[in-house]
């Protein structure tokens, strides 16, 4: 969202709107104050016709549209005013953390490389920036092995389950973090399970905004993993031009063993 303020000699009570799209409501503002200020805000996803360019030195995105202040509530007259607005987001790198765990029972249990078939097991993803509020996390298109060619997806491509089964739908903590209980399975014959997904990290358009995964009324939302994998991605601010603004990381877990239940 792009918030554009104007100060007008005395009272307005004419419209302040993006050109060519005073037909759209949310491209149009006729708020304003006795004091003559004026104000609106333009999302920057393109339905008020916001233009984008992509710059190389420095490296980001310049966004420009063209304000008009019209002075009467109807029409427009000799008096009015069109106003180029400009914007440049430069580039910056964020150093995204994150971790793989799988626990014993719950959250808080300790971490596990050997279980047997049917114990209770907590999957934990998280994540750690420097950067408060600003990413939403999706956990997709999760899959399970042997490690000898044979698997089987269990998260689809929109981080819903195709087994519950196997995984509930994945919960989601809050923006960074994940987990959901399972009981351990593998294939059979093998002792191994391999673990692999895809993270996707994505910019908030406000440090207010809610992730759209929150907000989703799940029964069991969730994030999965297997274990213990530790790793640091440099994360390129991506610009306003790319819906959404997001980049995917190729996640495999280290090996669980896993014993046959006794009897």
């Amino acid at each position: 969202m792009i918030n554009i303020y104007v100060h007008t000699d005395g009272q307005f009570k004419g419209n302040i709107y993006a050109k060519g799209f005073f037909h759209k409501p949310e491209c149009r503002n006729a708020n304003k104050d006795s004091n003559g200020n004026v104000s609106i805000g333009l999302s920057i996803a393109g339905e008020c016709g916001i233009r984008r360019k992509r710059m190389a030195n420095p490296r980001g995105m310049q966004l420009d549209t063209t304000l008009v202040l019209m002075e009467h509530p109807v029409f427009l007259t000799q008096g009015d005013r069109a106003y180029h607005i400009q914007c440049k987001y430069l580039e910056e790198e964020t150093v995204v953390t994150h971790s793989i765990h799988v626990l014993k029972s719950n959250e808080k249990g300790e971490l596990l490389q050997y279980a047997t078939i049917g114990d209770v097991v907590y999957h934990k993803w998280s994540c750690t920036s420097q950067a408060k509020n600003k990413f939403c996390m999706t956990v997709h298109s999760c899959s399970v092995d042997d490690g000898q060619g044979n698997g089987q997806l269990i998260i689809n491509e929109q981080g819903c389950s195709l087994d519950t089964y196997i995984l509930d739908n994945l919960r989601y903590i809050d923006d960074l973090t994940v987990g959901q209980k399972s009981h351990v399975f593998k294939f059979a014959d093998k002792e191994t399970v391999f673990f692999s997904c895809m993270i996707r990290l994505q910019l908030k358009e406000s440090m207010n905004d809610t992730c759209p995964a929150l907000s989703r009324e799940y029964d069991d939302l969730e994030s999965e993993k297997s274990f213990l994998t530790h790793g640091k991605y440099n994360v390129d601010r991506e610009s306003p031009n790319r819906s959404p603004r997001s980049v995917d990381f190729d996640i495999s877990a280290q090996p669980l063993q896993v014993i046959d239940a006794p009897g």
